[in-house]
């Protein structure tokens, strides 16, 4: 009869063997690149059937059920973009653009050069006919109309999140294997999705990754929670209660000295 040891050094053995099962599949030692750039084997171990579209939710290694304070809001690209939706209406205004951009700390410049390139952009694709909106609203229900092309294609055409979409962003770029991406590593990300032909997919990817690394970057580096919770909008309260706290507890030192006086 096998020991308990002896079932669990043959368990693992299985379970590399059917990693590397999933690599030879994956690999083709003619094309190189398909070494460089390793997709991941296992994770069907950690994440239930991780290819399947999320129509709620953003899995990950790390919460392979969603993140428990993502808002209800419809799916993953909706729940993206609603922290926008300042006054919860469904609509996303250009100054509610302007105003969720200063909230999560960018300031005014950058906040008006987003409002023009996010609004002008991607409010006619979100409407529900052929008629622009005249003031450039865009419409949180159709937000899917507006996704680009040359993108890691981590949402689907109807705004569905697919977790080895995400997962192989690191598999792909994480350089240091180490949880988080470096400057170069987002840089070689975009360059390595460029479709031909989209010049307006190309500056997208650059602008939205871009904006996430000056929004999230520490010594260099973005973590892998940054990424995931952008993806599902958890990112961007979780930045303005962070701030309002710190400016709350500004305004109470602030008074304390006052009566101190």
């Amino acid at each position: 009869m096998p020991t308990q040891t002896n079932f669990a050094a043959t368990t693992s053995r299985k379970e590399q063997g059917v990693a590397q099962v999933a690599n030879n599949l994956s690999v083709n030692p003619k094309a190189p690149i398909t070494a460089q750039r390793p997709v991941p084997a296992d994770l069907e171990k950690i994440i239930s059937k991780p290819n399947v579209p999320r129509a709620s939710g953003a899995p990950s290694v790390e919460f392979p059920k969603g993140a428990d304070d993502a808002k209800d809001v419809g799916t993953p690209m909706m729940q993206h973009v609603e922290f926008f939706d300042r006054n919860k209406d469904g609509n996303i205004t250009p100054y509610e653009t302007y105003l969720g951009m200063r909230a999560i700390g960018f300031n005014v410049i950058f906040s008006i050069m987003a409002m023009i390139i996010i609004n002008s952009a991607f409010s006619y694709y979100s409407q529900d006919t052929y008629l622009p909106d005249p003031f450039f609203g865009i419409k949180v229900k159709n937000v899917h109309k507006g996704k680009h092309g040359s993108d890691q294609m981590v949402y689907d055409n109807e705004g569905r999140f697919i977790p080895q979409r995400m997962e192989e962003i690191f598999t792909k770029f994480d350089s240091e294997k180490k949880g988080y991406l470096t400057g170069k590593d987002v840089l070689r990300a975009t360059e390595s999705v460029r479709n031909v032909n989209d010049p307006f997919g190309w500056f997208a990817g650059k602008f939205e990754w871009g904006t996430l690394w000056l929004l999230c970057q520490e010594n260099g580096k973005i973590s892998r929670e940054d990424v995931r919770s952008c993806y599902d909008g958890t990112l961007f309260y979780r930045i303005e209660k962070k701030r309002n706290a710190a400016a709350a507890a500004k305004r109470q030192a602030h008074n304390n000295h006052q009566h101190s006086q």
